[in-house]
């Protein structure tokens, strides 16, 4: 029987670098943003998908690939700006362990700051990068 390769632990060690990487007045979440997003201004959003084995089923034993996008979140555009430099030092060509797996990250895709609207009159400023990861044991 084989068990299949969790994709929690990586999410989570994600989180983690961010935590440690980024200054501390930045705040992280994990698939949605704050409930109060204009006070928690600059903070990122991770959103990890659940990845892909190389076979089917997964087994611990295998490789398991995905990305993730980080959604880097200021209340100007400079300020989402800087938070984009700020993650991409972070997780591209990072390297670090999650659930006993060896995880590589790399940057895939980064779309320009743009503006959001949605809490007029107040406005906020998104940079989304995308990441590719591997993980092996």
């Amino acid at each position: 029987m084989s068990t299949a390769v969790p994709m929690s632990p990586v999410a989570d060690a994600i989180l983690v670098k961010l935590t440690t990487d980024l200054p501390t007045s930045y705040k992280h979440f994990d698939g949605e943003g704050p409930t109060t997003p204009l006070d928690d201004v600059p903070y990122t959003v991770l959103y990890a998908d659940g990845g892909l084995g190389d076979g089917a089923p997964m087994v611990l034993n295998r490789e398991l690939t995905g990305t993730f996008s980080v959604r880097c979140v200021g209340s100007t555009a400079g300020q989402s700006r800087k938070a984009g430099d700020r993650v991409r030092a972070s997780l591209d060509g990072a390297a670090f362990t999650a659930g006993g797996r060896n995880v590589n990250t790399w940057q895939t895709l980064a779309r320009p700051v743009q503006r959001d609207d949605s809490l007029a009159p107040d406005v906020l400023f998104e940079h989304l990068l995308v990441f590719g990861f591997r993980s092996t044991t």
